[in-house]
């Protein structure tokens, strides 16, 4: 998908542009349409026979939107919590990150839909990928299960142009969790649909559920991100306003109604200094509270700063808290700079700074960015990131992987997962003027010196 170019403008007109106050916040509750149960696998074996014709088509008619839209880092307010992290070169351990254990070849782009927005989320028995074309599930040894496309899942709802596909596994409660855009039947007003496994098995029964995200067709809803907890599934999205502004979307379930097939309403808040709110996978049980993170000011007074927003309250009636800025002494420029590529002079669009996914876990919250160097004036992509704990607002660890001024290596477009142990998985692409793009990783094992990673695994070459 298309991402925008963030500039810097005079502080003097961010006071007036990003000035808070309750207004700005509002809540509202949204009825979805009755539920539809799916049989997986019965559709895929349906359209196995009986195949779709495939159509090419473009994502970014709507998307085109982000041209316009310029963001503007926040002001960071009076009460910021500052973290001071010593500065430690490219923060990377003297070890190298492993190899995979098992690997093999996922869902292949079928070209019909561009972008091809690839997600995909691991089990306990299966692995289940998703782009704007298609699901495929595997099981752990690579053996591809079932295929279905996007459109035949979801299609008892009505709706279509279906764009920008998450799916999580939910560990606590064993469930599969799928989120889409597209346009809602009847209207084509910008919507949300959802899928949820009714078992462990993703082969098997789902529910699905759509309802009116934005209630007009001039907003355009782009970009959804979830998470959960024990209490609710959260899925955050921006609007783009026909005036070239954008509001963010907080919309709220209630867990245990959403996968028992009887959600009766969605607890929508609407946040005008949200972009791109990355709420967090849960792995506690027992944890309460579900947090969300957003870039905020990536070099104010030399810090870089976040903000920690959270969901609280009971299943039934939450309650959403914008939160605490949070920062760093080790500041980024919100300016995107273009990667390299072998062969050509023209650089890879590398995207911007905002926070792709977090994870909550032992009482940590961990989340990544791209962040572009050096902060005044950027030359290059590297990929940062945090484990702090929200309940005191503590950065406990901050490391970068970076190429560095000499290697030329450029890193850009992270993921980031964490198990049980405190271990932590950095997915990214790597590019530089000699080499194409390409797929890398980079562990963080508990027992590994505070802050650093080991040194990123090239897990395929780009051609």
């Amino acid at each position: 998908m298309k991402k925008m170019n963030p500039v810097f403008l005079a502080l003097c007109f961010m006071v007036v542009a990003v000035k808070i106050n309750a207004q700005q916040i509002t809540q509202s509750e949204i009825t979805p349409a009755p539920v539809k149960i799916v049989n997986f696998q019965e559709r895929a074996d349906y359209e196995k026979i009986h195949p779709l014709k495939k159509h090419k088509r473009f994502v970014e008619q709507g998307e085109d939107r982000e041209h316009d839209f310029k963001f503007i880092p926040k002001l960071v307010p009076p009460d910021a919590v500052h973290n001071d992290i010593p500065a430690t070169h490219q923060h990377r351990a003297a070890v190298n990150s492993p190899a995979p254990s098992v690997s093999f070849n996922g869902t292949m782009d079928n070209g019909t839909l561009i972008p091809p927005d690839i997600r995909g989320a691991v089990g306990s028995n299966y692995v289940m990928e998703t782009t704007n074309q298609e699901f495929k599930i595997y099981n752990k040894t690579g053996g591809l299960v079932s295929t279905l496309s996007i459109t035949n899942f979801f299609s008892a709802t009505g709706g279509s142009g279906y764009f920008d596909p998450h799916i999580l596994y939910d560990n606590i409660n064993s469930r599969w969790i799928v989120c889409i855009d597209g346009a809602v039947s009847g209207t084509g007003d910008g919507g949300i649909f959802m899928g949820i496994s009714q078992t462990s098995d993703p082969t098997g029964l789902w529910y699905v559920y759509s309802f009116d995200g934005i209630g007009n067709t001039t907003d355009f809803l782009d970009y959804p991100l979830m998470g959960y907890n024990n209490n609710w599934v959260v899925v955050t999205g921006n609007d783009f306003l026909s005036n070239n502004t954008v509001t963010g979307k907080i919309y709220v379930m209630n867990r245990a109604a959403l996968y028992s097939g009887t959600l009766g309403t969605v607890t929508t808040f609407t946040d005008a200094n949200v972009f791109s709110l990355a709420p967090a996978q849960t792995m506690d049980a027992t944890q309460g509270t579900l947090y969300l993170v957003e870039d905020w000011n990536g070099n104010s007074g030399g810090n870089g700063y976040v903000r920690i927003g959270s969901i609280t309250g009971t299943a039934s009636a939450p309650v959403y808290n914008a939160g605490t800025t949070v920062g760093v002494n080790q500041p980024w420029s919100e300016t995107s700079v273009g990667a390299p590529q072998s062969g050509s002079t023209k650089t890879i669009e590398s995207g911007d700074t905002r926070i792709g996914n977090a994870v909550y876990a032992n009482g940590s919250l961990w989340f990544c960015q791209t962040a572009f160097l050096p902060a005044a004036t950027p030359t290059r992509d590297a990929v940062q990131w945090w484990q702090v704990n929200p309940s005191t607002n503590t950065v406990q660890q901050f490391g970068r992987v970076d190429g560095g001024s000499s290697t030329g290596t450029f890193y850009f477009y992270p993921s980031i997962a964490v198990n049980s142990n405190g271990d932590m998985l950095l997915g990214h692409c790597q590019s530089s003027s000699s080499t194409f793009a390409s797929a890398s990783y980079s562990v963080h094992a508990a027992a590994d010196a505070v802050n650093t990673t080991e040194t990123p695994y090239l897990y395929k070459s780009g051609v």
